[in-house]
């Protein structure tokens, strides 16, 4: 079991499932653009990360642990599987951390509907205890 040192919580809105992520482009080809919700979401992450930063937030780990409280807008049905996509590449974007190839640890837990829907996001820098090092 790894052991976390530092560690920031952002509370961020709903977060847009990857399954309305991405649009066709129109033109015949496959491709794909990334939908204005992503982008607006991309923008209200950056925001938490600017300010948690300016509060003293830790420097960007090496390693890093993941846990997400997802409190969904409603009681219908929601994929929780569905969030980390663009929860994860808005945090990358953002700076939060370099790659997401960083995160040793990843959890997700449904909690109380909220109104708006929320996600309440706690990273932690990890590690290794002697037992993984040896």
């Amino acid at each position: 079991m790894t052991t976390p040192t530092k560690q920031v919580t952002l509370i961020l809105p709903w977060v847009v499932s990857v399954n309305h992520c991405h649009r066709p482009s129109g033109s015949g080809f496959g491709r794909r653009i990334v939908t204005d919700e992503v982008k607006i979401y991309r923008q209200i992450v950056l925001a938490e990360v600017i300010q948690a930063r300016a509060r003293g937030a830790f420097p960007r780990p090496t390693r890093i642990g993941v846990m997400a409280l997802a409190s969904c807008p409603n009681r219908n049905r929601h994929d929780l599987d569905n969030l980390w996509k663009v929860l994860l590449d808005s945090c990358t974007q953002a700076g939060l951390w370099d790659d997401d190839s960083q995160i040793d640890d990843l959890h997700i837990r449904r909690g109380a509907v909220h109104p708006k829907g929320r996600i309440i996001l706690r990273v932690k820098e990890w590690v290794a205890p002697l037992e993984e090092v040896i």
